[in-house]
C-alpha cells in the first residue's frame, strides 16, 4: 500500500504514457471534504473535491485537468485531488 501524496513529494502524471515524461513537486494538498447530509452546491464543489497544487518541473505529452490555467513548466498549478498523480520515489 502506498502512502498518500504529501507536501514535498516528487510526483509524475501517470496517464497515457506521460509517467516517464512528467515531473512535478507538490507544494500544497487540500484533502476532499465530505458532507453527506448537505445537498451538492456548485459554489463549494471545488472544496468538496479537494485539490493538489504542484510546481511543474517537466510537462509530458498529456497534461492533467486544471481549474486555473494551462499547464506549463515552472508554474504552480492547482489540479483536482483525484488527478492521476503518482509518487516518483520514497
Amino acid at each position: 500500500m502506498t502512502k498518500p501524496i504529501q507536501v514535498g513529494d516528487l510526483v509524475c502524471y501517470n496517464v497515457g504514457g506521460a509517467k516517464e515524461t512528467s515531473l512535478a513537486h507538490v507544494v500544497e494538498v487540500r484533502h476532499p471534504k465530505r458532507r453527506l447530509t448537505l445537498p451538492l452546491n456548485v459554489e463549494d464543489m471545488e472544496e468538496r473535491q479537494g485539490s493538489i497544487f504542484v510546481l511543474w518541473i517537466k510537462v509530458g505529452h498529456y497534461a492533467p485537468r486544471t481549474w486555473d490555467y494551462p499547464v506549463k513548466s515552472g508554474q504552480v498549478v492547482k489540479h483536482p485531488y483525484s488527478s492521476a498523480f503518482e509518487k516518483v520515489s520514497e
